[in-house]
């Protein structure tokens, strides 16, 4: 698949990406931020885990470092 770059400037702190399903919004963050920590909250064992204790969210997001971005998918 190719993938088309477009103007985009990151905004410097948190953001939320929003739009309709099947747009390419789950793509364009794995290609954009390929290293960076994600969890997917459309796998069911990631759901689970995190439903059952989201103490565990804030556990991962202190272990990055201040400047790492942190990716959250499907959060609905």
């Amino acid at each position: 698949m190719e993938f088309i770059d477009r103007f985009f400037n990151d905004p410097q702190d948190s953001f939320f990406l929003f739009g309709p399903r099947g747009t390419g919004k789950s793509t364009w963050v794995r290609h954009r931020f390929k290293d960076a920590p994600r969890i997917d909250l459309l796998s069911p064992e990631e759901f689970r885990i995190y439903s059952a204790r989201p103490e565990r969210l804030e556990e991962r997001v202190r272990a990055c470092s201040d400047n790492q971005v942190f990716i959250i998918d499907e959060a609905q």
